[in-house]
């Protein structure tokens, strides 16, 4: 009888011995795939940052790059208008002969000629600024709101990894709960 006892005995302790072991085994199998999980989120989170921060730039370089192509025409624009107004100041001061001649006749002419020339260039140079400024803007708001959709995509991938690892830990414990009232029913069955 006292041998029985003592078997029992015994074989309630390696049972226990191995609930222990599995358990351990079993916790490190999940602290080891909980630890995978986040270092593959993490690398993701990181690759798609990455990836955006690279589009972002290159969206960047071609933003500046229209941008200097845009100064670029209104210095070709700007220099032509130049060119021309001196052209004309030169055939002015070539034929200032004939103008003299006839400035009595069109001295009023001339004067609105001149201030009509005047406006007509400066408003030809600040249509070509405002269109200018316009695709400027335009490109801007089209830059801002791609960035905020990746910035959103971000926090929802993000918020999902939140949402996973918090099912992961409820999970753990609820299986800790189990394996604690399986041992329990165990050792009270083996009683």
């Amino acid at each position: 009888m006292e041998k029985l006892i003592k078997n029992l005995q015994t074989e309630e302790l390696n049972t226990k011995e191995n609930w222990e072991k599995e358990q351990k085994e079993f916790d490190l199998m999940i602290l080891e795939r909980t630890e995978n999980l986040k270092n593959q989120r993490e690398k993701e989170v990181a690759d798609y940052k990455y990836e955006l921060d690279t589009t972002y730039k290159i969206e960047a370089d071609q933003f500046t790059e229209k941008r200097k192509n845009l100064e670029r025409e209104l210095k070709d624009i700007d220099f032509k208008k130049n060119k021309d107004w001196n052209n004309r100041e030169n055939f002015l001061t070539q034929n200032n002969a004939k103008l003299n001649e006839y400035k009595t006749k069109i001295d009023n002419a001339d004067n609105e000629i001149q201030e009509a020339t005047k406006k007509a260039r400066e408003e030809a140079i600040k249509n070509a600024s405002r269109e200018a400024k316009i695709r400027s803007e335009l490109w801007e708001k089209e830059m801002d709101g791609t960035k905020q959709v990746y910035e959103l995509q971000i926090q929802t991938l993000e918020n999902s990894i939140e949402k996973h690892t918090t099912q992961i830990e409820k999970l753990q414990i609820e299986l800790k709960e189990a394996l604690t009232q399986v041992q329990s029913l165990s050792v009270k069955a083996m009683k």
